[in-house]
């Protein structure tokens, strides 16, 4: 009898073996159908989906063109080195591909690792897999490890989640040679972590971590602050900043200097740094498609889940306490956390409904089965399961069909490299573009996506926002470092050029308040560029979006609204401008030359129509102090400031 319970426990192993395989090749599959999709849409252009991704790729360029030297590969992140092993050349079609590759792979990595966090002491349960791959599949976590995000992300959560398990692991294990060599292991895994991703400070985390969830094992105070060293070991001979590490993040997300964060009050928008409210909770966690009332139970329900789970064993509570932070720091300090968090509250879902099984005195299979069945429902809102054998239309909300940057800034990044001389030359643009402008570009940049929340931006902004466009030339000219080229013997003055792009001017909004105009500062927010279409009511009457706007007299709906109207070309040339009401706030701009005002229009804010951003945008600049190089309006112009 012993023997036939040691066989058929052996192939329950081999069998859950073999269904984690199944699993982690299918997540394989999906993600290959997202990359060929991919392909098929940006072919050729180069673009990718997020602003980090050129940072990435060019470290890969510079690393294959110095021939993967010793000393450039002690300064590359391992994200950077795995795309230049892969890639064939350093053509940017070709390092984009390789970065592609790296999602299946470090998807199905991320899988695994997920999975094993969630199945410590679950007997094995092939259903806490099931819920791990589901997770991955959340749309925000999908996104940001699909095609075209080529981003550190691909593989962070991959490292939290393996090294809270084995820290759990190591905690529920006697021998203390084997718990010896774990934290050996751990320090090499957090050594490539580091490697990976660039920061020390999650070392602190670990190290409490593992003392924590050691001292709750009752090992002695000798034993645990050996593991701890050990661990450590390995990790500082990368870096031993831990601490520098752990401030600088903390001070750049949560506090600095005792107030708020630095990206608050750079007052610098970005996306992903961002804090959604919590009727947005149940749509990033679980994509869910109704109203977010119902939703928001479904998420405190997940929380209670997850605190039954924890205290299962106390242990947990310590060695898995890393991923639990990013909870709240999901939700009142950064969107970008959810990636951590996600997987936790699908696990919740599905514990709790199997705890309350359980309770009703259910089969703990049957529980698990019932509760794995309610899981897939609601996963099933949002994408179909079939999706994970035929791809079709309905099934490419996973994959990542935004591009980055917009064609503006592609196009004009073109020209410059084709018809402008870039070498010890500066391009002045939004550093939003900063890392495409490095990898595709030779200019020297001011502005790039590392500094965003420095001094620059800000002057940056205050520069283009000034009404009076000498005051913006010596404010922008005072922003270049670069003052002289040197060749040979001869010094010539560096030029200064500049991007005026759609892209950058709808972003007005999203960054006004950085400025230190006072009159700007104060103003509501309203999009910066408003297309409105108008159909003619009378001799100087036409109806714009259900308005009645007189274009003789500047009057909407019969009160002061329109305050000029300015007349320009397709092309984005200034034609005149005409004062209609002195008490409107709005200028009307007609791109139709004077000869169909009902077309072509656009609303622009005055204060924004004042700046020197805008003016440029349309045209009316100062031949004295800018030149323009470059113009292929509504897109993009190229100024050279003289």
């Amino acid at each position: 009898m012993n023997k036939i319970s040691i066989n058929i426990s052996f192939l329950k192993r081999v069998a859950l073996f073999i269904f984690v395989g199944f699993l982690a090749l299918l997540m394989i599959k999906v993600k290959v159908d997202h990359i060929i999709f991919w392909d098929m849409i940006y072919l050729g252009q180069d673009v990718a989906a997020n602003p980090d991704a050129d940072y990435y790729l060019k470290l890969a360029r510079d690393l294959m063109e110095q021939q993967f030297s010793f000393k450039s590969l002690l300064q590359t992140n391992l994200l950077s080195i795995a795309i230049a092993l892969i890639s064939k050349s350093t053509e940017f079609k070709e390092l984009i591909w390789a970065g592609n590759l790296l999602t299946p792979i470090c998807c199905a990595l991320t899988f695994l690792a997920i999975g094993l966090f969630f199945s410590m002491k679950s007997n094995g349960s092939p259903w806490v897999w099931v819920v791990s791959f589901f997770s991955l599949l959340t749309s925000y976590l999908c996104l940001r490890m699909g095609p075209g995000y080529i981003d550190t992300d691909l593989l962070n959560v991959f490292f939290v989640y393996l090294i809270s398990a084995l820290i759990y692991f190591q905690a529920n294990i006697d021998n203390l040679k084997n718990k010896y060599f774990l934290a050996a292991a751990l320090g090499a895994l957090n050594f490539l972590f580091i490697r990976w991703y660039g920061h020390e400070g999650f070392t602190i985390l670990f190290v409490i971590a593992i003392i924590g969830s050691q001292w709750f094992a009752k090992e002695t105070w000798k034993h645990i602050f050996g593991l701890a060293s050990i661990f450590v070991l390995l990790p500082a001979l990368g870096r031993v900043d831990f601490f520098g590490s752990a401030s600088s993040l903390t001070n750049l997300y949560i506090t600095h200097q005792g107030g708020s964060s630095l990206i608050i009050k750079s007052n610098v928008l970005v996306q992903e740094l961002q804090v959604s409210g919590f009727k947005e909770w149940p749509h990033i966690l679980f994509q869910w498609p109704y109203h977010w009332a119902y939703g928001l139970g479904l998420v405190v329900i997940s929380l209670a889940g997850n605190l039954f789970w924890l205290f299962e064993d106390k242990k947990k509570i310590f060695a898995y306490f890393i991923p639990f932070i990013f909870i709240p720091l999901s939700f009142f300090v950064a969107d970008r956390f959810y990636i951590y968090t996600i997987p936790l509250f699908w696990f919740g879902l599905f514990f709790i409904i199997k705890v309350f099984m359980i309770k009703t005195r259910a089969n703990v299979h049957v529980s698990a089965l019932i509760a794995i069945i309610i899981t897939i429902s609601v996963f099933a809102l949002h994408y179909s399961p079939r999706c994970f054998f035929i791809f079709d239309k309905a099934c490419i909300s996973k994959v990542t069909l935004f591009r980055f940057p917009t064609l503006d800034v592609t196009n004009a990044a073109t020209f410059a490299s084709k018809h402008l001389i870039q070498e010890n030359n500066t391009l002045l643009a939004w550093w939003d573009y900063g890392h495409y402008l490095a990898f595709h570009t030779k200019f020297n940049l001011v502005l790039n996506n590392g500094n965003q929340f420095g001094s620059h931006t800000a002057e940056f902004v205050d520069a283009v926002f000034q009404e009076d466009q000498a005051k913006a030339h010596q404010k922008l000219k005072d922003l270049n470092p670069y003052h002289l080229n040197e060749e040979g013997t001869k010094h010539k003055q560096n030029k200064i050029y500049l991007l005026v792009n759609e892209d950058f001017v709808s972003k007005v909004p999203g960054f006004y308040q950085l400025t230190s105009i006072d009159h700007i500062k104060v103003r509501a927010k309203q999009p910066s560029l408003k297309p409105i279409r108008c159909v003619k009511k009378g001799p100087d009457e036409m109806m714009c979006n259900k308005n009645i706007v007189n274009y003789k007299n500047g009057l909407v709906n019969e009160v002061p609204g329109v305050f000029k109207i300015i007349y320009a070309t397709y092309q984005g040339k200034f034609l005149k401008e005409k004062i209609l009401n002195a008490k409107g706030l709005d200028v009307l701009v007609n791109f139709s030359s004077d000869k169909d005002i009902t077309s072509n229009n656009i609303i622009v804010p005055k204060w924004v129509a004042e700046t020197t951003l805008m003016k440029l945008y349309l045209g009316q600049f100062e031949p004295k102090l800018f030149k323009l190089v470059y113009n292929r309006f509504p897109e993009a112009k190229i100024y050279e400031l003289n």
